[in-house]
């Protein structure tokens, strides 16, 4: 892949989706890097930060990118139960909340 094809802005809300739909589906990290002109790195990166499980070990659940509840980031969700991402589950202002709460 040559250097100057490669793009270094943000990922936007259509290549987030595309790269979830590409990676849930299996396709090698190259081929993936050359169809959105990204980095090899830069793809396995985004999926990183999309929460996207290991391509290895994509299984049958319905996994799909949804919006956080809390800070509106795109992360792949394991299913319509789960609609906040990990950083926001693992905030410590939530433990605290469920302590009140919860008593």
């Amino acid at each position: 892949m040559k250097k100057e094809n490669l793009n270094s802005a943000p990922w936007t809300e259509k290549e987030k989706a595309e790269l979830a739909r590409l990676w849930l589906m299996q396709i090698p990290v190259r081929i993936i890097a050359e169809q959105l002109q990204r980095s090899p790195s830069a793809v396995v990166s985004g999926a990183w930060r999309l929460q996207l499980p290991r391509q290895d070990e994509v299984s049958l659940h319905q996994h799909l990118l949804r919006s956080c509840l809390k800070c509106q980031k795109s992360f792949c969700s394991q299913g319509k139960h789960n609609r906040i991402c990990d950083p926001c589950r693992a905030h410590p202002t939530r433990s605290m909340l469920d302590h009140i709460f919860v008593a």
